[in-house]
């Protein structure tokens, strides 16, 4: 930068430097309270920790922040021009400048201008590895094995500014300018002499320019991190370039488009994009935008585990139990969460389940009412005959069931559970190789079949094929799933069954030991105890926990 008259008048340039920090420090306190905000909304809905990311980005809007207010205090003080002479004064004031010049805040302002007209968001400032951890490596490629997380190398792995649309979208603002970018496609020896008004070819796959580079990276990091068995589309920014200024740069463009393959959708936007030039909505809506509802995908119908029936049924969910000498240590743990944070029922469950068509299989239906009938309380085995009214009982109305369950509940239930509980009985696992010749069941469902216990099998295999969400509390089991069919992966359109968690694994409080008189043996008690230990280990199965 050329020297100016104001740069060598030491009062002149305090003055302009204390204004710029100013402004940077107002910038860095408005984007630290919209983060707030929207923590503070998202704890609201959901009770949840930050997001994957937001730690970070706050923490790197911090130290900009409280670095310059710091200078910022040391230039009013009124010994910084006592403490230097004019020449020092002069290099400390144009240094700071330089500083401030080179804050981080106008790029990550224009990051969450970008994720404030998006919905659903639910990553910040992630990284994603373009080694697959399941399946075939399109980087290793067989020849050695993947690297760990920890031990990858920043060739490994690719930025993304947000993750929106619960995870289908990734977002990539690249903030390169028209002059710099054709300076990189001249080095990546991009051929001028095709001429703009030639239809496009495809982009070489072994072009050297830098962006052409980022979105092949992308491509093959979106592969093998998948969201619910799809590839996330890819919309990546360019905020500092006009489409249309220069007939190379277009060129670019084009070809970058047509990058996408085996179901990644790439999207390039520009700086006069209707999407950029469109102003966010107001913050009150653009954080309700980015609220993420992960029910909104569920089906009308939907297949209950066990894991929900005792949910729906256990006197942890419905009663404000004390803890017993005979609870296990999980269960002591569900109550305290439950009298701590509030009904998970009502906060997660009901919500997913409000105005769905309830169904489980019989073979589910079969292990619950077991577990149930061994070691339930008096008013979990009541829940459950209005849960799953028992075969020849009086038949009652929705309603009618759902003021019964209000009444054992010291929750609001709520008018839109459906009951009772639909029991379908089906033979699909039996037919799994003859519903495959349909399509209803990819081959991945092999490895799925051959890895889940019989029950588990039946219900999942259920919901997969009926194409209905499996509803369940088991995360460990869900995600199970998806690591066996993606290992088991065909063809790149294969996808495993639809599944929501519940994130709240609740057991029954079970009965307790029997009362026996002061004169009775001890050894009266013992066969007790060895049936709750016996249906604790099925309530275990049954659960998937």
């Amino acid at each position: 930068m050329a020297s100016t008259d104001d740069d060598d008048n030491v009062q002149t340039l305090l003055a302009s430097v204390c204004a710029k920090a100013e402004e940077i420090i107002q910038r860095t306190a408005s984007l630290l309270s919209e983060y707030q905000q929207y923590n503070d909304l998202r704890q609201k809905r959901h009770n949840e920790i930050q997001i994957p990311g937001q730690k970070t980005l706050v923490q790197s809007v911090k130290a900009e922040h409280i670095a310059f207010q710091r200078t910022l205090e040391e230039l009013q003080s009124e010994s910084f021009l006592k403490e230097h002479d004019e020449s020092e004064a002069l290099t400390r004031l144009k240094k700071i400048r330089s500083a401030l010049q080179c804050s981080n805040v106008p790029s990550l302002e224009t990051a969450w201008d970008v994720v404030k007209h998006c919905h659903g968001l639910d990553r910040l400032t992630y990284k994603f590895s373009r080694h697959a951890n399941v399946g075939k490596c399109p980087i290793c490629k067989g020849q050695k094995k993947c690297p760990p997380k920890g031990q990858q190398d920043s060739k490994s792995v690719v930025w993304v500014d947000a993750v929106v649309k619960g995870g289908a979208e990734w977002l990539r603002i690249i903030g390169i300018e028209e002059k710099r970018l054709l300076m990189h496609m001249a080095q990546g020896g991009w051929d001028w002499e095709v001429g703009s008004d030639s239809e496009d070819e495809e982009m070489d796959e072994d072009s050297d320019i830098s962006v052409v580079v980022t979105v092949r990276q992308l491509i093959e990091a979106a592969l093998v991190n998948r969201h619910e068995y799809k590839p996330p589309r890819l919309r990546i920014m360019f905020t500092r370039i006009v489409e249309g200024s220069n007939s190379e740069v277009d060129r670019l463009i084009r070809q970058m488009r047509g990058m996408g393959r085996e179901g990644v959708e790439v999207q390039i936007v520009c700086s006069n994009s209707d999407f950029l030039m469109t102003p966010p909505p107001s913050l009150e809506v653009a954080l309700e935008n980015l609220m993420v509802d992960d029910t909104k995908d569920i089906t009308s119908v939907v297949n209950l585990d066990c894991s929900i029936l005792v949910s729906l049924a256990s006197d942890v969910t419905h009663s404000h139990v004390e803890i017993q000498p005979w609870h296990r240590n999980d269960v002591s743990a569900q109550i305290r969460e439950e009298e701590a944070e509030g009904s998970s029922l009502v906060k997660k469950l009901y919500p997913a389940l409000r105005g769905k068509k309830l169904v489980c299989t019989a073979e589910a239906a079969r292990r619950f009412r077991a577990i149930v009938a061994t070691i339930a309380t008096k008013d979990e085995a009541a829940r459950t005959r209005l849960i799953l009214p028992d075969p020849g009982s009086l038949e009652k109305t929705s309603t009618e069931l759902v003021a019964e369950l209000q009444a054992l509940s010291v929750h609001p239930v709520g008018s839109g559970l459906l009951l009772p509980v639909e029991v379908v009985d089906h033979d699909y696992p039996a037919r799994m190789h003859e519903i495959m010749g349909t399509g209803k069941l990819p081959l991945s469902a092999k490895p799925v079949a051959a890895d889940l216990s019989e029950l588990n099998w039946d219900i999942f295999c259920y919901g997969w094929v009926a194409g209905i969400t499996t509803i369940t509390a088991n995360y460990t089991l869900a995600k199970q799933i998806v690591r066996l069919v993606e290992q088991g992966r065909t063809e790149a359109h294969e996808e495993g069954p639809k599944v929501w968690v519940f994130p709240y694994t609740r057991a029954l409080a079970t009965k307790g030991r029997p009362e026996q008189p002061p004169d009775s043996p001890r050894k009266l008690n013992k066969g007790f105890r060895k049936g709750i230990r016996k249906h604790a280990a099925g309530e275990n199965e049954a659960l998937q926990i």
